[in-house]
């Protein structure tokens, strides 16, 4: 006999209710909210490891649920099978043919079933996720852009270049200063500086006798760790 359609309204609120049950029972909740998560998130580092978090238990999440429903899965093809074997025993009347077709409409059903709720775990994965993938790209464009300006500043005078707190663009600087004019051109490109912006720096090393001493003492120490700074 087919199900009747109110038979299969109660059978999917059941489904719906016993899907309900086995995520509070798992998670405590329906599905987290990004709100309750964003005070953990703020820098590059600290996003990128709470992406990885959230990825790491989504994919525990997805194999507990596939375990799920594979135990489900199996109590209803057994129970299928008893029904089949008790309606044969007990005369069934019509065809065998429809016997088994509602068996397989049933796994199709289920199966349907177990897509919808993976589908559900999957876009509450999204959900959650998604705002912090945009404000890890956010922040990271906004530190590329830091980098560039960074980049692109040039001190006028030596005195502003040992004002200058980052070692790495002091270096930078330092290895301009003492490359020959093909080289300098190159980096002039690559870093966005402009020969009128950095006229000023040239200058002071051409003519100031201690700061050029002090770049190119910088600038060997680097070719040769070996080599240790004599003038902190």
């Amino acid at each position: 006999m087919e199900p009747s359609s109110a038979e299969n309204v109660d059978r999917t609120d059941l489904d719906k209710h016993e899907f309900s049950q086995y995520i509070l029972q798992e998670h405590g909740t329906y599905f987290p909210k990004f709100a309750d998560m964003s005070v953990f998130a703020e820098s590059v580092p600290d996003l990128k490891q709470r992406i990885k978090q959230l990825q790491t238990r989504h994919t525990a999440e997805l194999e507990k649920l596939y375990a799920h429903q594979a135990a489900q899965y199996l109590d209803d093809a057994l129970d299928r099978y008893m029904a089949q074997d008790d309606e044969a025993n007990g005369g069934y009347s019509g065809s065998i043919d429809e016997l088994y077709g509602q068996s397989r409409r049933r796994r199709a059903s289920l199966e349907a079933r177990f897509d919808r709720e993976t589908t559900s775990v999957r876009l509450a994965h999204m959900e959650t996720v998604a705002p912090l993938l945009y404000k890890l790209a956010k922040k990271q464009r906004e530190e590329e852009e830091t980098r560039k300006r960074r980049e692109a500043q040039f001190p006028p005078s030596a005195a502003e270049f040992y004002m200058i707190q980052d070692k790495e663009l002091q270096q930078r600087i330092a290895r301009f200063l003492t490359s020959d004019a093909i080289v300098q051109d190159k980096m002039l490109s690559e870093y966005g500086w402009e020969w009128r912006q950095v006229r000023g720096l040239k200058e002071a090393y051409s003519k100031d006798s201690t700061f050029k001493d002090e770049i190119q003492r910088r600038v060997a120490v680097v070719k040769d760790p070996r080599r240790k700074p004599t003038i902190t």
